[in-house]
């Protein structure tokens, strides 16, 4: 996952759905849904290679949280996605049930090509230090999150890259800060 996450349900070799967001909780609230309404006795869940700090905080939030019969991969994503997304549609409708309507993108196309993927299993939490890079963007989110009222420090953005805190939890504290 880069900056936005595609999410690709396929179940019995079905595209069951599609889903690009920029919010993790969206994504793997979705992931637990659509496995919860799609019964199955093997689940495997596939996330690509790259995303730095949000790849981890999706990996180990799906880790802390998935059902004892499912499984997560972390897969090569390598030329996953697609140059244009007129190639993405196409490919996302090709796949797709007849008269199932889906629209998504790039990332939906490369999340679904990561679904067919094979991958290697992750048992335990993948640890990550971010880098001064990520904790800007970080910063920068926050600032264009509170509509330009707040930047958070470089401390609270050590603690959302690492998961200890959502970016809205981060900004709070900020505003608590500043405010005394």
């Amino acid at each position: 996952p880069g900056r936005t996450i595609g999410v690709a349900i396929i179940t019995d070799g079905c595209l069951r759905g599609v889903l690009e967001t920029r919010e993790i909780n969206e994504a793997i609230d979705y992931i637990f849904l659509t496995i919860k309404n799609n019964p199955a006795k093997m689940v495997i869940i596939r996330i690509g290679s790259t995303g730095g700090y949000r790849r981890i905080l999706l990996l180990n939030e799906l880790l802390n949280n998935k059902p004892s019969h499912v499984s997560i991969e972390v897969v090569d994503e390598l030329q996953t996605t697609p140059t244009s997304c007129q190639d993405a549609r196409e490919g996302i409708l090709n796949s797709s049930r007849e008269g199932q309507k889906l629209i998504a993108g790039k990332d939906a196309s490369a999340a679904m090509e990561i679904a067919f993927r094979l991958g290697e299993s992750i048992k335990s939490q993948e640890q990550w230090e971010p880098s001064e890079g990520e904790l800007k963007e970080i910063q920068v989110l926050s600032r264009q999150y509170s509509r330009g009222k707040v930047t958070i420090s470089k401390d609270q953005a050590i603690k959302v890259a690492k998961g200890v805190l959502t970016l809205e939890e981060a900004i709070e504290n900020q505003k608590k800060r500043t405010a005394k």
